[in-house]
């Protein structure tokens, strides 16, 4: 299945594309040692930076405190990432995507910046795109007709809420910032299609093709296909119904053994509306909706749930 949109510039559409997702690992024994980490307290020198007194009230806050009754730890984390907004210029389009909320919270004690990180990613601070995304903000790419992102905004603003909003911590605060420092540079320096499911064409109007294929699987190239049939709704008006449903091979890390990749089976489900005037014969607005459900779970305790749906709104944009 091919759809293809004629958009003219100046025409704006929202992309809402909702990820609620929620991480759960069941209690698991911490192991502190306290005599240990006390010897570490005892023998590390006078510190000189901000960020060395920071690791040292880390640890002295953690010794002061009972966890005889808690010493296990659990992590709950849940979140939703939504809405982009784009406007079609003469010379490429606009994207802005607003991040929303992450809330993480942990049983038993809330751990240093390090063991959050190992604790929601076994890789060194990847967790802080996670983190990132409690503080919320707006990112605004420029990009051309032939995908060059030519300006970032919304980054120096995002550093500013990390810095309020962390200030009590400030190896956090300087993790942040590099992150973005990195992001930004990436960000100004790569091209991109503005969509990775949608290519763009220039010329005199804007084409962006959906093509119904959702990746390469283990039996090849994996299409959703669509079956389109002309409904009349109670409005009166008629509409293009389209379905499809179909089950994509998605390679994720397995929990019971990090560094081995698994296939999960996620079931796909797509939903187009196009309402069609019926004098003109062009139709006036459409949407698609396509929702996935990922769900891993291991015997080691770790389950991972993701709900996502995207819908992308289109008004008056398809040829006849």
């Amino acid at each position: 299945v091919l759809l293809q949109l004629k958009m003219q510039p100046g025409l704006k559409w929202t992309e809402d594309f909702n990820m609620d997702f929620k991480i759960t690992t069941d209690a698991q024994d911490i192991g502190v040692d306290r005599a240990a980490m006390q010897k570490m307290l005892d023998e590390m020198p006078e510190p000189t930076t901000d960020e060395e007194r920071a690791q040292i009230d880390v640890i002295k806050k953690f010794l002061s405190e009972d966890y005889s009754k808690q010493p296990y730890l659990a992590l709950e984390m849940e979140g939703k990432r939504a809405n982009n907004v784009a406007e079609l210029k003469d010379d490429g389009f606009v994207m802005a995507t607003t991040l929303q909320t992450i809330r993480m919270s942990f049983g038993g004690f809330m751990m240093p910046t390090t063991e959050i990180n190992s604790a929601t990613d076994k890789r060194s601070g990847a967790s802080l795109d996670g983190l990132l995304l409690m503080v919320g903000a707006e990112l605004k790419l420029l990009v051309t007709k032939d995908g060059k992102i030519t300006a970032v905004e919304g980054i120096d603003a995002l550093n500013s809420k990390a810095e309020q909003e962390y200030s009590k911590d400030p190896i956090l605060q300087q993790q942040i910032k590099e992150v973005l420092a990195e992001q930004k540079e990436q960000l100004s320096i790569q091209n991109m299609a503005p969509y990775p499911d949608y290519a763009v064409k220039a010329g005199d109007q804007w084409v962006i093709e959906l093509p119904m294929q959702l990746g390469q699987g283990e039996t090849g190239v994996q299409e959703l296909p669509v079956t389109m049939t002309l409904v009349k709704r109670a409005d009166g008006k008629s509409y293009i119904h389209g379905e499809g449903r179909t089950v994509v091979d998605t390679p994720v890390e397995s929990t019971a053994q990090p560094g081995v990749v698994v296939m999960n089976k996620v079931p796909v489900e797509l939903n187009i509306e196009i309402r069609v005037d019926e004098a003109t014969g062009l139709a006036e607005e459409m949407t698609m909706i396509m929702t996935s459900h990922l769900e891993t779970a291991s015997d080691d305790g770790n389950a991972q749930s993701f709900d996502s749906q995207m819908t992308l709104k289109v008004s008056n944009t398809l040829d006849r």
